[in-house]
């Protein structure tokens, strides 16, 4: 409601004023003296008053109000007939002079409505201007306005900046004479005036000293009634120009690395039509950039593998933001092994596309298959060394009973007439002949155990009794080695027979040589449970080694013996530094750690550190309806997984696993039904990466051949330990190569 201040002592002429303004739109106070008036106009904001000539102290408040600020508008009300005798109050720039008749007060609502309208809009305009003014003055890009004969009518403080002037320097002055034509701003500018035109992003270099600026200039017409103006437009893009000079610079940098990297890179938008391919890329689909980008990646790979390869590529990205993996692909009817890493493209919040970057890692597979082979035949000469020695033994124990045969028998055949006791004779050769075929008996039953190469639960005491035994073959061993064991009982170890016979019979066989010259020839092996883990001693009295000489130890071809491998020679036998190298490569896979102690002339001791919990824990999966192995992997939670879940449902299992990401699943065959095979499959396809455990009552050996797996497990034959699953785990976790997890 706006507020008038009405200055009438007369009451009569207050009603008749009052009666005129509806107050229901105004806000009426009323003021008898100027004094009163004064008081009043002072204290509160209002929006018009009124004043009556009649006011005694009329010319008092005339001089009074020459004085006062102009903010609120006036209106005096004279008598009628008297408008002429109000002339010094014209002085005074007043709104309005009325007199007081019917004829005029029938106008004063509307006559009050429109000064105060009129003095709202003044007051607008006015905020509106100082608003404009303070984004004028503190705009950071420079503004000058000139009229159209060239004068300055204004000019922020960022213009005089980046011109290098004071405001003194440019107002009432025209610009033509600030920059004469001869300047490069002075040209510019005369085109400007000259031609009515505007100006659209010129850069001018501008020099103060020995430094240079690089504006961008623009310009427009402002057009009014009676005059248009022209507002310039200065920004400083010096930096602003390096910037875009060094992004462009690094622009050009990326797609260099971009299209020269090694690496194979393509982007994908969300259903996998190819955006852009590096030249890498390019070669290895052996397509151009414009052929590859009207094609969807899924496209380039054969139907049969396409389905596993966007489901395994498309859910891992969706649920770990990246995805890594290596896996076979066929690509134009070409079988390659791929490496990859991928991410996700986004634009704010919203998935837009893949960014993938791969490579072609056949030859690697290939390299690690040759080096595996080569690996595995320097494993066999060694063992063919070992098996050497072991013969030979063998063939010395061999000779001993067969010496008695054949003294005895010819004892018997000679002896004609003589009185022989041929019941205790005929002992002696049975006697011998028992041992003969003990002997053949291990030797078989060691032949066969190393054979087969299939895990299975070892007892790791009871392999080093088995290999201790062999050694008594050695006479070296049986007639000056004093052995001294401290065998204590180990958990079962799950692994190859071999590989543990072999790694224990090369620690042996090393500390037997090492004490062939040494005055004291003592053995020492010790076996205990540590921390979770197995561990295995083997200590000598030979002779030492220098500290430094430990850290190559377990390197292949690295040897402490006289005995040096010659050029081009095959290393078959001992001495050539294989038999650690091979210690190592076959016990590493079940997460073995060695160490080694030894001093200068007194000895060595070898320690092995096999682990019988998982390494890391991980996310595992158990399916099975038998209710023992349910209660075993309940037993086994703890231990074995962060998260372990154990279901007997398959609909379900399947449900979690296309839901969620286990690095490990043990899945009971005989808990799938007759149709495991195909069951076997499909999940495989779900779990690719995934390490896997089967459990069944059958021959490990027998399914295996029935399985044809292509991911890396382990089958274990019912029933099953918590601690033989733990160390499953191990395996699987440690295993570099193969299926089944070597």
């Amino acid at each position: 409601m706006d507020q008038v201040l009405i200055a009438e002592p007369e009451d009569i002429f207050f009603e008749e004023l009052k009666a005129k303004l509806s107050s229901e739109h105004f806000h009426l106070i009323r003021a008898k003296t100027a004094e009163e008036f004064f008081s009043l106009l002072r204290s509160e904001k209002f929006d018009l008053a009124i004043i009556s000539t009649e006011l005694q102290e009329s010319e008092s408040l005339i001089k009074e109000l020459s004085y006062e600020p102009k903010e609120t508008p006036l209106i005096i009300i004279t008598p009628a007939g008297e408008i002429v005798s109000a002339k010094n109050w014209l002085k005074l720039n007043v709104c309005r002079v009325i007199e007081r008749s019917e004829s005029q007060l029938s106008c004063l609502l509307e006559i009050v409505n429109q000064l105060i309208q009129e003095e709202k809009f003044k007051d607008q305009l006015f905020q509106s201007e100082q608003k404009y003014r303070q984004i004028f003055q503190k705009a950071p890009d420079g503004f000058i306005l000139v009229d159209e004969k060239g004068r300055v009518e204004d000019i922020n403080p960022s213009a005089m900046e980046i011109l290098e002037l004071s405001r003194e320097d440019f107002l009432s002055k025209s610009i033509t004479e600030i920059y004469p034509k001869e300047s490069n701003l002075g040209a510019l500018f005369s085109s400007l005036m000259g031609k009515n035109q505007i100006i659209k992003d010129v850069k001018l270099e501008l020099f103060s000293g020995d430094r240079k600026k690089l504006v961008l200039i623009n310009s427009l017409i402002l057009h009014f009634p009676d005059k248009q103006f022209y507002l310039i437009w200065l920004r400083e893009i010096s930096e602003l120009e390096k910037t875009e000079l060094a992004l462009k610079t690094t622009k050009e940098q990326f797609k260099n690395i971009f299209e020269n990297l090694g690496t194979m890179i393509i982007m994908l938008d969300e259903q996998g039509n190819i955006l852009d391919v590096n030249q890498p890329a390019e070669k290895w689909f052996g397509m151009s950039k414009t052929e590859l980008r009207s094609l969807n990646i899924f496209k380039l790979i054969e139907e049969q593998e396409v389905s596993r390869w966007r489901d395994r590529f498309q859910d891992s990205v969706a649920r770990d933001g990246r995805y890594r993996g290596r896996f076979e692909i066929s690509v134009w009817g070409k079988k390659r092994t791929v490496g990859m890493t991928a991410t996700l493209l986004r634009k704010g919040e919203k998935t837009s596309g893949y960014l993938i970057g791969y490579q072609d890692i056949s030859y690697r597979e290939q390299l690690k298959k040759a080096q595996r082979e080569l690996q595995m035949e320097l494993i066999e000469k060694n063992r063919l060394a070992s098996l050497g020695n072991l013969v030979q033994g063998i063939a010395h124990n061999l000779n001993n009973p067969l010496a008695i045969i054949q003294a005895t028998t010819q004892y018997l055949l000679e002896a004609e007439d003589k009185e022989v006791n041929l019941k205790e004779e005929l002992t002696v050769i049975k006697e011998q002949a028992q041992r003969i075929g003990q002997i053949i008996k291990d030797l078989m039953a060691k032949s066969r155990e190393e054979a087969l190469r299939v895990i299975t639960k070892l007892n790791l005491n009871q392999i080093l009794e088995e290999e201790l035994k062999f050694l008594q073959a050695n006479s070296f061993f049986k007639y000056e080695v004093k052995l001294e064991k401290e065998l204590s009982p180990l958990p079962a170890i799950l692994g190859i027979y071999s590989d543990f016979s072999q790694a224990f019979a090369n620690f042996i066989n090393n500390a037997l040589e090492a004490m062939q010259d040494s005055p004291v020839k003592v053995l020492k092996i010790k076996t205990y449970t540590s921390d979770s883990a197995v561990v295995v001693e083997i200590a000598d009295t030979g002779k030492g080694m220098e500290k430094e000489l430990i850290p190559h130890l377990f390197e292949p071809f690295f040897t402490t013996k006289k005995k040096q491998v010659k050029e081009g020679e095959l290393p078959i036998s001992g001495g050539y530094g294989l038999g650690l190298y091979t210690t190592r490569f076959l016990l590493e896979p079940y997460g073995a750690r060695f160490e080694v102690q030894s001093e200068l002339n007194k000895g060595s001791l070898f320690r092995v550190i096999i682990p019988i919990q998982p390494l890391n824990q991980s996310r595992i999966l158990i399916f099975s309806k038998d209710p023992e192995f349910r209660l075993v992997s309940e037993k086994a939670q703890s231990p074995l997984a962060k998260e372990l879940v154990v279901m007997e449902h398959f609909e379900e299992m399947v449900a979690l696993m296309e839901k969620k990401r286990f690095e490990y699943l043990v899945i009971d065959l005989e808990s799938l039904g007759a149709d495991w095979k195909e069951k076997v499959n499909f999940l495989e396809k779900l779990a690719m990466e995934a390490r896997w455990i089967f459990l069944t009552v059958q021959s490990p050996e027998l399914i295996q051949l029935e399985l044809l797996s292509q991911v890396r497990h382990i089958i274990l034959q019912k029933p099953v330990q918590p601690s033989e699953l733990s160390q499953a785990l191990i395996l699987l976790e440690t295993a570099k190569f193969g299926i089944s997890g070597f």
